[in-house]
């Protein structure tokens, strides 16, 4: 029975990550096809080869992004992404919703942005207990006038999915920076610390 129950372990240690990897990867691919819907049915790879070849909708979306990319990226295409911003702007209730999906977007994939640049460690959700979180900044607006002191805003996420978490204020002085990368803390989290990243000193440093 020993033997049995770590064949069975050892199975499901090769298994299960290549089910969730190909389960993630169909997916993707599933929903990256969606983008054929753009084209007309006659323009359809399904119509043209006589079979489904998964995957075509990933080309589809890879060569959209690259040709907004290039057009916005000279002068003629920055004008008009500012005049379709502007019009989307007065829009009531589209202008709500596009202005902070923007200003999101804006933070997370911006090569100027400061979004998850630095692991630390924090007290949460009470005084003893640590945790990893990731600096997003500094209060603006409003919050700031009522902060004495110097303050980060950090994003504390949730195990074993990152993607939902918390939004808090918390002074510099109470955050620990940690000397990983932010891939390496999201992989402790995801992991519930079973995966520890390699090459971390013992003894983190301060932030200054």
């Amino acid at each position: 029975m020993a033997a049995i129950r770590k064949w069975l372990l050892s199975g499901l240690l090769v298994i299960v990550p290549v089910a969730i990897t190909v389960w993630v990867l169909e997916w993707v691919i599933s929903t990256l096809d969606q983008t054929l819907l753009i084209l007309p049915s006659s323009w359809h790879p399904d119509k043209l080869l006589g079979f489904h070849i998964p995957g075509f909708g990933v080309l589809l979306a890879f060569g959209s992004l690259l040709i907004v990319g290039a057009v916005a990226s000279n002068f003629v295409g920055r004008k008009l992404v500012d005049w379709w911003n502007l019009l989307l702007h007065r829009i009531p209730i589209v202008s709500s919703i596009y202005s902070g999906v923007k200003q999101v977007s804006d933070t997370l994939f911006s090569e100027n942005g400061n979004a998850f640049r630095k692991a630390v460690l924090v007290q949460w959700p009470r005084e003893g207990v640590w945790t990893i979180a990731f600096v997003t900044g500094v209060p603006g607006g409003d919050t700031a006038n009522y902060l004495q002191g110097d303050y980060l805003t950090v994003y504390v996420p949730t195990t074993p999915n990152p993607t939902g978490g918390y939004f808090v204020m918390l002074r510099a002085s109470e955050c620990v920076e940690l000397r990983m990368s932010v891939d390496e803390a999201l992989k402790y989290i995801v992991s519930m610390g079973v995966v520890v990243p390699n090459g971390v000193a013992p003894h983190p440093a301060k932030l200054p």
